[in-house]
């Protein structure tokens, strides 16, 4: 029985993981229970799974939720402890009952924060569950804290903080949760045939020893977009896209906020970044050589790409559900059967494969993978992480329109590229990044 904490509980991807859970019932066990602000479904969640915990990150939308009311914590089952603020997601993420972290909270601050006391704690974690003390499921499989990554941002403005925690850990794990990089991280484990990457091209900054491993021979990964709401539309029909056709997405289902970002293919950027990060690739293989690019799929079957030096390519091929990768996350090492999701989710069929179409964004009309790439030339991806945050809220408010997203962001870019460099190699940084961001649109 493994225990898990699932950070954005509320969100698209934590009520997934939920619905992975509640059909593994002897399998898992939930430890916490954390939202931003969705406290009703918060209350919800903890009568049906009875955690230990429950948290409240947003302490001004508790005290809304109680004007002429019951409090929460009056309405949270016998045994459930409640926290507010956001002290509650490091305490949370570092518990030694927390085995399994599901990332999956907005918010580049409050994931950072969790993923690196995540890692941070899983070492002593093992010592204490070698000694007698808390739960022993992971360390039976060689490993200390798995730490479910569905928050890219985290990565975009802290990669580096990331895998420099990760070479100091022996025992933490990361698994990517974004079917992109799920898949590529599967793609490229199966190479091995010890559990770890081979030595070769390209620089991994995780292994199961907690030290860089090297992937032997790859000459490029591919991530596949769906295009989202827009792709293929006129400008004349960019120009006046309204919030409800940009939300309208043809495949996944996803929450408002990457929606959009799917739709300006600013989400595909990110994930290029978070890649980068994940799979070791540098900056100049990324941005020059285009050693990790993209490539659109309207059917979003293939979900990863990768060729080898030897004239190999491997696909990952899946229905478009985020309960696969969030599934193959929370049973590491070993896979669960596809009925152990909760859901009648088909195999592939060979029709399908027949009919799969694949091509490259050439109007340029969606810009997001561009800005991205030169976010990252610049040193400026934390930048445009919270520049983005701030734009699309504004679209989702009807505030600005659709393109406004993209001019905001070329505004962001090319100001700060002129400024002194803020290096986003600390906690503190980032959260000043953030805030100039803020002020500045």
């Amino acid at each position: 029985m493994r225990s898990i904490a699932v950070f954005g509980s509320t969100g698209s991807v934590g009520t997934q993981t939920l619905d992975v859970v509640r059909a593994n019932a002897d399998r898992f066990s939930v430890f916490a229970l954390i939202t931003y602000c969705g406290i009703e479904k918060l209350i919800a969640q903890a009568k049906e799974f009875k955690p230990k915990y429950v948290a409240i990150i947003c302490s001004k939308q508790k005290a809304n939720a109680e004007t002429g009311g019951l409090s929460v914590e009056s309405r949270l089952p016998k045994g459930t402890k409640l926290l507010v603020g956001d002290s509650a997601v490091e305490y949370l993420a570092a518990h030694k009952e927390a085995e399994i972290l599901m990332v999956a909270m907005l918010g580049a601050v409050n994931s950072l924060t969790c993923i690196l006391a995540g890692i941070r704690a899983s070492d002593s974690m093992v010592r204490d569950s070698t000694a007698g003390v808390g739960s022993a499921g992971n360390v039976s499989s060689g490993f200390g804290k798995i730490i479910a990554v569905a928050s890219k941002e985290a990565y975009v403005c802290g990669g580096d903080l990331i895998n420099e925690a990760l070479s100091k850990s022996k025992t933490a794990k990361i698994i990517p949760v974004d079917s992109e990089h799920s898949a590529v991280y599967q793609l490229l484990k199966g190479q091995s045939t010890n559990g770890q990457f081979y030595s070769g091209q390209f620089y991994s900054g995780q292994s199961h020893n907690g030290q860089g491993v090297k992937i032997n021979g790859v000459k490029k990964i591919t991530l596949t977009a769906s295009g989202g709401s827009m792709y293929g539309k006129p400008l004349a029909q960019l120009e006046n896209a309204c919030v409800e056709s940009v939300l309208k997405h043809p495949k996944w289902n996803m929450g408002a906020k990457i929606t959009v970002d799917s739709a300006t293919l600013v989400n595909k950027g990110l994930e290029i970044i978070e890649a980068s990060y994940i799979f070791g690739v540098s900056e100049m293989d990324v941005v020059k050589h285009k050693k990790i690019d993209f490539v659109i799929h309207r059917q979003s079957l293939v979900h990863g790409i990768v060729d080898f030096v030897d004239g190999t390519t491997f696909f990952n091929i899946s229905a478009p559900d985020m309960r696969i990768p969030i599934n193959y996350a929370l049973g590491y090492p070993s896979r669960l059967s596809k009925s152990a999701i909760g859901a009648n989710i088909p195999n592939v069929s060979l029709e399908q494969l027949n009919s799969m179409t694949f091509e490259t964004n050439d109007d340029n009309l969606l810009k997001g993978v561009a800005l991205c790439l030169r976010a990252l030339e610049y040193g400026l991806t934390a930048h445009l992480n919270f520049a983005n945050d701030i734009l699309v809220e504004r679209f989702l408010k009807k505030q600005i329109s659709f393109l406004d997203i993209y001019k905001g962001l070329e505004n962001v870019l090319e100001h700060f590229a002129k400024k002194p460099k803020i290096k986003a190699d600390s906690l503190d940084k980032i959260v000043s990044i953030n805030s100039i961001i803020t002020e500045y649109l």
